[in-house]
């Protein structure tokens, strides 16, 4: 059963020099992990000298190192087999990182199961806009759960920011939102992490006019207008100041013209 589990696992055993990996190679933001990978982690830590556990950052891919011979594996780079491994298996493209190096999460960011997050349209009410509105504006809020009929919801923020680095924010807004709605409300889910929403599906606000908007666009920003420059007023200029234009100079033909006038106008008394 223990070599079917490791296959399972596909870990994988190597030897060789053990090399410090970049800080880079680390996980960071947040994470949603798919039950697969959350099944193989939860074997991972079951094994007697696991090494290093990494996960693609899509949630979607997972592998392990670990050693066969505790305490025999001192030279062996297991984040490095741990890393080789997950983005050869990876076939989205998605780059793997570093989960945990032995038992310990190293990932920096907050982290919840793919089975937590909402999926399918919801409609939201106005209660529950309004309140997403406010859990915005928070300096530091953590996550945020709505009902699946939309009609609940409830957030988790750090009072003191900088100071929840090791709070679970996704399972209290969770706990939260299932409280409120007794044991036969709608259960709920996950609709954003931090400022992101993870809602898989299309999201209708409380306008009945309102078209169902993807979740890219239900926070996007409108698009700039531009902005009307106000048309400079021409001062009026007063008559008496008003210049008189020059006197065009006439073509030979006029000035002929011109002088047989003069010429034949009475002189002055």
């Amino acid at each position: 059963m223990k070599k079917i589990s490791l296959i399972m696992l596909s870990f994988f055993i190597l030897t060789g020099f053990k090399a410090s990996l970049a800080q880079t190679e680390y996980g960071q933001g947040n994470l949603i992990v798919a039950p697969s990978v959350d099944e193989k982690y939860r074997k991972y830590l079951n094994l007697a000298e696991p090494l290093a556990f990494s996960i693609s950052i899509d949630g979607k891919v997972s592998s392990g190192s670990f050693c066969q011979q505790p305490g025999t594996c001192k030279d062996i780079n297991g984040p490095k087999i741990a890393l080789d491994r997950c983005n050869a298996s990876s076939t989205s493209g998605a780059p793997c990182k570093l989960f945990a190096i032995e038992r310990d999460v190293i990932w920096s960011g907050r982290i919840s199961l793919k089975s937590d997050v909402g999926t399918g349209p919801i409609n939201l009410a106005a209660a529950v806009e309004e309140k997403f509105q406010k859990y915005l504006s928070l300096d530091e809020p953590l996550a945020f759960a709505v009902s699946t009929d939309g009609k609940r919801s409830s957030g988790s923020f750090c009072q003191q920011p900088g100071t929840c680095e090791d709070v679970d924010g996704p399972g209290l807004a969770l706990e939260r939102c299932h409280a409120t709605g007794g044991p036969k409300g709608s259960p709920c889910k996950i609709f954003a992490i931090e400022k992101d929403i993870v809602w898989d599906g299309a999201v209708t606000l409380a306008d009945p006019t309102a078209k169902p908007m993807s979740l890219k666009n239900i926070l996007a920003p409108p698009s700039p207008q531009p902005i009307a420059q106000p048309v400079a007023e021409v001062p009026s200029q007063p008559i008496s100041q008003t210049t008189t234009p020059a006197r065009v100079r006439s073509s030979k033909a006029f000035r002929d013209l011109e002088e047989d006038i003069r010429r034949s106008q009475p002189p002055a008394q």
